[in-house]
């Protein structure tokens, strides 16, 4: 979980202006400390038009349920207080309805130091995405994610469909020898001992 937390703060410091805000695949709500939204991405509008966990009410952000949006306002409000310089956020589950799996809302401080195109500066910035959205793996994330090297991160993509070690190896161009030493290299740095657990990892990179 600070992994992602720390994922999305590097995401947003690669962003430069509310358009690359839109260019990001997670939906992106920028709040006052009041919840008041002052920009959603448009995978957020996206996500809050097929009925997803949050929406916006009067110009406020809210969850599905009462007790979510309690919770999602308190976490709000803890990033406004925090000081300056801290990437400490919360990590809440919230209820899509009946049926449906619940999402992950990442609520971070902005601690952003450059000038933004808006108008009130925000105190914190809501990640979410579609968790019935299924997409691979991109190289950028698995290598930044678990400090792999570029042949690692190669050879971890061609290891998350699921082939053994030998075809791997073989569409790398690689000796067995070498593949064995980058999945030795990679159990120990995403903390796994088997390609079932990697390939459950990577799909969740």
């Amino acid at each position: 979980m600070q992994l992602n937390v720390k994922l999305e703060l590097l995401d947003l410091r690669c962003a430069a202006s509310t358009e690359m805000l839109h260019q990001l695949d997670k939906g992106t709500v920028l709040v006052d400390a009041s919840a008041r939204v002052l920009f959603a991405n448009r995978e957020a509008e996206r996500l809050m038009r097929a009925g997803g966990a949050l929406r916006i009410v009067n110009g406020t952000m809210r969850a599905r349920s009462a007790s979510d949006t309690a919770r999602l306002h308190a976490s709000i409000a803890g990033c406004a207080r925090r000081e300056s310089g801290s990437e400490d956020g919360s990590l809440l589950m919230m209820s899509r309805g009946p049926n449906r799996s619940p999402i992950t809302v990442s609520v971070l401080p902005f601690r952003r130091q450059e000038p933004f195109l808006l108008s009130q500066r925000p105190a914190a910035i809501i990640f979410t995405s579609d968790p019935d959205q299924a997409s691979e793996p991109t190289a950028a994330r698995i290598k930044l994610r678990y400090g792999l090297t570029r042949a690692e991160t190669a050879f971890a993509l061609e290891i998350s469909k699921g082939d053994g070690v030998q075809r791997c190896a073989d569409r790398l161009g690689i000796s067995r020898s070498t593949a064995r030493t980058h999945l030795l290299h990679i159990f120990r740095k995403t903390d796994t001992s088997r390609q079932a657990e990697l390939v459950r990892l990577f799909s969740r990179a």
